[in-house]
């Protein structure tokens, strides 16, 4: 990707045009979903004329390929090809940060774990390994679907105070 693409992410436009055309009811059941983008990006065009600046973002490396796929089979020359990247990949790019590994947060969760917990310091990490994962899953949905933190505490600690009660 590397500057090629100067922060034109086809796919909010894509997805704004292809909900629009779902609601008018003029979206085309019987061509691929691909298809449609295709056609409807103007990649075609932009790529005969010398080159496209379209960056599309998959939510996969799978759909990155597919959609290669697809546009290979609509054209009869060669042409330049938009970039493809997967939403994984971006952020990854983006972040100007490093990126933990999977186990750096469940070792970092079990540290603080043994800390803090009254009798934490005898938990080992096996037994501590399949709930803090589960732990920091749970967390991770929390943040992904954008839960108010104390209002979800809240909400625990009143169906733990249900579940003593009864």
């Amino acid at each position: 990707w590397g500057g090629r693409h100067p922060g034109k992410y086809i796919v909010v436009k894509l997805l704004h045009l292809l909900h629009f055309r779902l609601e008018c009811g003029t979206f085309d059941a019987m061509r691929s979903f691909l298809q449609q983008i295709i056609e409807y990006s103007g990649v075609l065009q932009a790529s005969a004329s010398g080159g496209s600046d379209m960056l599309f973002v998959f939510p996969n490396r799978r759909a990155c390929l597919h959609f290669k796929h697809e546009l290979a089979s609509q054209l009869n020359r060669p042409l330049w090809s938009p970039g493809t990247i997967n939403l994984a990949d971006l952020v990854r790019q983006q972040y100007p940060g490093q990126i933990a590994d999977p186990l750096t947060p469940t070792f970092e969760l079990f540290r603080v774990y043994r800390n803090t917990v009254e009798g934490g310091a005898n938990e080992t990490l096996d037994s501590f390994y399949p709930w803090g994962n589960m732990m920091l899953r749970d967390f991770n949905e929390a943040d992904r679907y954008l839960f108010r933190a104390g209002q979800l505490f809240r909400e625990i600690r009143d169906l733990r105070e249900l579940e003593v009660r009864f």
